[in-house]
């Protein structure tokens, strides 16, 4: 009866896999939007260093705020999602080399080495500013 009831309760409060589809291309979207916004702050002012705050950047109202920081001379950005969402993300941006999720200290799967500061299972988008 358990199992019967569990099964029940997936089919009415799983998403489904279009759902799935269409968050992905929003947190996608989102993640450019805020990525496109931090690399052109990077840009402007390369010698900035450390976090940079969401109000620091030219967003739209309502805009999801990821997280960015200058370390080295690149802006990461980067912000938890599930790993689905991950994998929909890399897909809209055709599995760039500059986007990936943070594994073991390194951008997987391209292997980049990451800083200390990006949590382990964050996808993560780099640019070198130097």
């Amino acid at each position: 009866l358990l199992l019967g009831l569990t099964a029940l309760a997936g089919m009415f409060f799983s998403r489904s896999p279009l759902e799935d589809g269409a968050r992905g291309q929003a947190l996608a979207v989102s993640f450019g939007l805020f990525r496109r916004a931090a690399w052109q702050f990077a840009y402007d002012n390369p010698e900035h260093q450390g976090a940079i705050s969401p109000d620091m950047l030219s967003l739209p109202e309502g805009a999801r705020r990821w997280q960015a920081r200058m370390y080295n001379g690149v802006c990461y950005v980067w912000g938890m999602v599930s790993g689905t969402e991950s994998s929909a993300i890399q897909a809209q941006y055709h599995n760039s080399q500059a986007i990936g999720q943070a594994r073991a200290g390194t951008l997987r799967p391209w292997g980049h080495a990451l800083p200390d500061f990006i949590p382990a299972g964050a996808l993560v988008s780099l640019m070198e500013v130097r």
